[in-house]
């Protein structure tokens, strides 16, 4: 699957202020929560829902920020991307694995 490269990458990221990464990421998980809206199938993102259900905006900062520290090499990488592989691995358990 083609994925458009986003606007910044991690290394943009990483040097946001933290109300930047917040308001950041919350503007990235409201758009994953439309896209249903454009054509995904909502079983998808179920997961993503569930495990975001009730976490600050500080919690969705210190997964991602976590994530990128242990992965320094992907810091090039856009942001998105990396943020959907940190939220893969922080929600695990609502994956069902």
């Amino acid at each position: 699957m083609l994925i458009k490269s986003g606007f910044i990458d991690g290394n943009e990221y990483r040097d946001f202020s933290g109300d930047e990464k917040r308001v950041y990421l919350m503007g990235l998980m409201d758009g994953s929560f439309l896209a249903p809206v454009y054509g995904a199938p909502k079983a998808r993102i179920e997961w993503l829902e569930r495990c975001v259900t009730g976490m600050t905006d500080a919690q969705l900062v210190a997964i991602i920020d976590k994530f990128l520290q242990a992965n320094p090499a992907r810091w090039h990488n856009d942001m998105h991307t990396l943020v959907y592989s940190a939220m893969l691995e922080a929600c695990r358990p609502y994956r069902g694995e």
